[in-house]
C-alpha cells in the first residue's frame, strides 16, 4: 500500500516537514507579480495559515498532511523537490529557485481553502508574465509529479474500497459459517425426527397392547362369572343329591324301588354340572393366563417406550444446546464485526474527507500549470485573455472525482437464527408432542432435563421503580437515563405528603401489576394505593386509589410488605399487627390472615414485625421477619405452621444469622433470595435449603429484586440502585439509579411483547 495511505500520526517534527513544508511567511509586492507565482503564493500562504505561526515548527497534523511524506517521495523522485525561497523575488525570469520552491510548496500544503487566489488582481499579475525555458521544464516536471500523486491518491481510494468490500464480504462468509453450521444440524434434527416417529410409533403399538389388555380383562371377568354361576349350580345339585341321599339312608327298608331311580337322576345330573364347572373353570384359567400375557406384554412396551420417550426428549435437548450455542457464536461474532467495521468505516470516512480535499486542491494546481505548459512560450504573454480566464476558472472550479469517493454501505442485517421454540418439559412441548398419542399410551412425566435453561422469553427491564420514602413519592427512573439520575420522573405522589388520592406519607415497598398499574404501600397512611397507568405513555396518573385500608373495612396499622398472586388479590404484611393478610383483588371486602395467626413472637405461626413479603412458585409466602432476625415460609392455605429459611439465631452476622432482614424475592426456579440491613443478600437453594452469601455491600440492603436474566437489582441505604450479575460479586455491581436519596421500596418495570408489565 503507498506510504501516504499509512503514514502514521505524529507530533514530532519529520525531516520534509522541518525542512521543505512549513516555510517562513513570505513577502512579494502585489503590483506586477507573475500570475504562476501569485498564485502559488496564495496556496503557500493559506496552507502557512493552516499550520500555525512561527517558522520551522510542526503542530498536530491531520492524515492529509502525513501523506504529504510520500507526496514528497514522488516529487524528489522528478527532480522538483523545494528549494528556499528568495524574499526579493521580482518574477519568475530573474528568480527561478523562487518559482519553484513555491511550485513545490504548492503541491506540498493542500488547502481545502481558496479565498484569495481569484480576483482582478490575477488577471492584471498575468498580464506582465514571461514564462522561461526554465520556467517551462520545471512545470513539466511538476505535472509529472503531480499526475504520479493523483494516481497514488486513486490507488488509495482504491484500497479503501476493496478494504470496504473485504469487510462486507466477511459478513457474508459468516452467514455462509451459520448456514454451513445449521446444516452439520441437519443430522441431529434427522435423529429428532426419527426419535420422534419411533416414539410415537411405539405409543400406538401400546395402544394397541392396552386394548388387547382391556378385552382380555373384559374376557377374565366374563369367564370368572361363567364359572361361578357354574359352581353355583353344581353346589346346588350336590347339595339336593345329599338329601335325597340322607332321605334314603333314613328309610332304606321300606323304600320302593322308584326312589333309587331318582337319586341316580339327580346323581347324573350333579355331575353334568360339575363337567361344567370343570369346563368353565378350564375357560377362566385360560383368560386370566391371556389377560397376564397381555398385561405383561404391555407393561414391557410401555417400559419400551418411555425410554423412547427419554431419548427423544433427550435428543430435542441436545438439539436446542447446539442450535442456542450456534446462534450465540453467531451473533457474538456478529457483532463483533459490526463493531469494527463501524471503527473501521469512520477512520476510512475521514481519510476520505482529506482526500477530496487534497484531490481538489491538487487538481486546481494542475489546471493551472496544464494551462501554462499549454500557452505559454518565451516572451510577452500580456493581453492573453483566454489564459487568464482559464487561470481564474482553475481556482473557481471544484474538482470531484468519484473514484476518490467512497460510499459507506451499511453493516449487513444479521441472519436469522432460529432457536428451539419448544423445549422439553414444558406444557407447550407436552401440548404438541403428545397431544395425539393413542388412548390408553399417554406419555410419562417429563425426565430429560435439558442441561442449559430455557431461553428467556424476549423481554427486559424498561425502567426502575423507586421509592423515596424521604419525599414520599415513587420515582420512575429509565435503563438509559442519564448518569446524575437527572431523567426520573415522579410515578406516584406528584402534590407531595398528604392523604389525598395523588399523594403519599411514608411509602415503603411497591409492586408493578400484570397491566402496568403501579401498587404502594403507603405507611404513613395506612392503606395500599393503585395507580393506573396511562395507556401507551411513560407516565401515570395522577390520581391513585385505595385498595387495602384507609377507611375501608380492613383497618391496617403498619403496611409494608407488598406482593400481587396470580389472580390479583394483595398480599400486604402489616408490621404493627405482626400479620398477613391476603386482600381481595375487587379492592372491597375483608382481607383474610393467612400468617401471624399468633401474635407477635417467635413461635412457627408468630412474627416480630413482618416487613418484606414474596410468593412461591407454589403459592407459600415468604416472609422478612424484621425483629424476629429470620425469614420464614408460611403455607399456600394459610393455616399450619411457618418454617424458617434462614436466620432464627440472633441478630447478626454469623452463621445462621440475620441482622433485621427486610426484603425478600424469589428467582425463576424456586430459589429464595433474601437481604438485610448488614449489607447481605443470601440466597437458599429450593433443591437442597442450603443458604449461601451471594453479594456483600459496605452499606446496608433495604431491597432486592431478580431482573429477567438472573441479574440481582438491590436498592442500598445510600440511596443508588444497583444491578449485579447472577455470578458476580459485588465489585462488578453496575449503578443503574444513580441518586443518594435512601430508598426501600424498589420494583422492575418489565417489558415483554412490545408493552410493560
Amino acid at each position: 500500500a503507498p506510504l501516504r495511505a499509512h503514514a502514521p500520526p505524529h507530533r514530532d517534527c519529520r525531516e520534509p516537514c522541518d525542512k521543505e513544508i512549513v516555510k517562513p511567511a513570505m513577502s512579494f509586492p502585489f503590483s506586477g507579480m507573475p500570475a504562476l507565482l501569485f498564485v502559488l503564493l496564495a496556496a503557500s500562504q493559506a496552507s502557512l495559515a493552516m499550520s500555525g505561526p512561527g517558522s520551522g515548527t510542526c503542530s498536530e497534523s491531520t492524515g492529509a498532511d502525513h501523506s504529504l511524506l510520500a507526496t514528497h517521495s514522488v516529487l524528489k523522485a522528478h527532480g522538483i523537490a523545494g528549494t528556499s525561497s528568495s524574499n526579493d523575488a521580482k518574477g519568475m525570469e530573474t528568480n527561478s529557485p523562487a518559482v519553484e520552491s513555491l511550485i513545490h510548496e504548492a503541491i506540498m500544503r493542500p488547502t481545502t481553502s481558496s479565498a484569495g487566489l481569484v480576483g482582478p488582481s490575477l488577471v492584471e499579475a498575468l498580464a506582465h508574465t514571461r514564462a522561461t525555458p526554465e520556467i517551462q521544464s520545471f512545470v513539466k516536471k511538476s505535472l509529472g509529479g503531480l499526475e504520479e500523486v493523483l494516481t497514488i491518491i486513486l490507488g488509495e481510494s482504491a484500497n479503501d474500497t476493496m478494504m470496504r468490500d473485504n469487510l462486507l464480504e466477511a459478513f457474508g462468509r459468516q452467514a455462509a459459517q451459520l448456514s454451513k453450521t445449521n446444516g452439520t444440524l441437519g443430522e441431529k434434527h434427522t435423529e429428532v425426527d426419527g426419535r420422534r416417529q419411533d416414539h410415537t410409533a411405539c405409543r400406538v403399538q401400546q395402544g394397541s397392547l392396552s386394548t388387547v389388555v382391556t378385552t382380555a380383562e373384559l374376557e377374565a371377568k366374563l369367564s370368572l362369572a361363567e364359572k361361578e354361576v357354574a359352581l353355583t349350580a353344581a353346589e346346588e345339585q350336590r347339595k339336593e343329591l345329599l338329601q335325597t341321599l340322607q332321605a334314603m339312608q333314613g328309610g332304606l327298608g321300606d323304600l320302593e324301588p322308584s326312589p333309587f331311580d331318582a337319586f341316580w337322576a339327580l346323581s347324573s345330573r350333579y355331575h353334568k354340572s360339575l363337567a361344567a364347572y370343570k369346563e368353565k373353570f378350564s375357560k377362566h384359567l385360560t383368560a386370566a393366563e391371556r389377560q397376564k400375557n397381555a398385561t405383561d406384554d404391555h407393561s414391557k412396551k410401555m417400559v419400551e417406550c418411555d425410554q423412547k420417550q427419554e431419548d427423544f426428549e433427550t435428543s430435542v435437548c441436545q438439539l436446542g444446546e447446539l442450535t442456542q450455542l450456534a446462534c450465540s457464536t453467531y451473533e457474538e461474532a456478529y457483532e463483533s464485526k459490526v463493531s469494527d467495521y463501524e471503527v473501521v468505516m469512520k477512520s476510512m470516512m475521514l481519510r476520505v474527507a482529506d482526500r477530496q480535499a487534497e484531490w481538489n486542491h491538487l487538481k486546481k494546481v494542475q489546471c493551472v500549470l496544464s494551462n501554462f505548459a499549454f500557452a505559454s512560450q518565451d516572451g510577452d504573454l500580456a493581453g492573453n485573455s483566454t489564459l487568464n480566464q482559464r487561470i481564474h476558472d482553475c481556482y473557481s472550479e471544484n474538482f470531484t472525482d468519484g473514484n476518490v469517493t467512497l460510499i459507506k454501505m451499511p453493516a449487513p442485517a444479521a441472519q436469522p437464527c432460529d432457536l428451539l421454540e419448544m423445549w422439553p418439559c414444558t406444557e407447550a412441548f407436552t401440548q404438541a408432542e403428545y397431544a395425539g398419542l393413542p388412548e390408553g399410551a399417554p406419555a410419562v412425566e417429563c425426565k430429560s432435563r435439558c442441561k442449559t435453561t430455557t431461553p428467556t422469553p424476549p423481554s427486559e427491564v424498561e425502567a426502575y421503580f423507586v421509592v423515596d420514602a424521604r419525599s414520599h413519592r415513587v420515582l420512575r427512573c429509565p435503563t438509559n437515563g442519564d448518569d446524575d439520575g437527572a431523567d426520573c420522573s415522579v410515578a406516584a405522589g406528584v402534590d407531595g405528603r398528604g392523604a389525598g388520592p395523588s399523594q403519599l406519607s411514608g411509602p415503603r415497598e411497591l409492586v408493578v401489576a400484570p397491566n402496568g398499574d403501579l401498587v404502594v404501600a403507603d405507611l404513613g397512611n395506612r392503606r395500599m394505593q393503585r395507580c393506573s397507568i396511562i395507556e401507551e405513555a411513560i407516565e401515570y396518573a395522577s390520581d391513585c386509589k385505595t385498595v387495602v385500608g384507609g377507611q375501608g373495612r380492613t383497618r391496617l396499622v403498619y403496611p409494608y410488605g407488598l406482593a400481587l398472586t396470580p389472580d390479583g388479590d394483595y398480599i400486604v404484611s402489616d408490621g404493627g399487627l405482626h400479620k398477613v393478610f391476603r386482600c381481595p383483588a375487587s379492592g372491597s371486602g375483608d382481607c383474610t390472615v393467612v400468617a401471624g395467626h399468633g401474635g407477635r413472637g417467635q413461635g412457627l405461626q408468630q412474627f416480630n414485625h413482618p416487613v418484606g413479603v414474596a410468593l412461591a412458585p407454589n403459592g407459600d409466602y415468604v416472609v422478612a421477619d424484621f425483629h424476629g432476625h429470620r425469614v420464614q415460609r408460611c403455607p399456600a392455605s394459610g393455616s399450619g405452621d411457618c418454617t424458617t429459611v434462614f436466620g432464627g439465631k440472633g441478630h447478626g452476622h454469623g452463621p445462621g444469622q440475620l441482622y433485621y432482614p427486610i426484603g425478600v424475592a424469589v428467582a425463576s426456579n424456586g430459589d429464595i433470595v433474601l437481604c438485610d440491613e448488614g449489607s447481605r443478600v443470601i440466597r437458599c437453594a429450593i433443591s437442597d435449603g442450603n443458604c449461601s452469601i451471594v453479594l456483600k455491600f459496605t452499606s446496608g440492603v433495604v431491597a432486592v429484586r431478580m431482573a429477567p436474566n438472573g441479574d440481582y437489582v438491590v436498592s442500598l441505604q445510600g440511596g443508588n440502585v444497583q444491578r449485579c450479575p447472577a455470578s458476580g460479586t459485588a465489585s462488578s455491581c453496575m449503578t443503574v439509579v444513580p441518586l443518594s436519596t435512601p430508598y426501600l421500596g424498589l420494583a422492575l418495570g418489565i417489558r415483554a411483547r412490545g408493552r410493560s408489565s
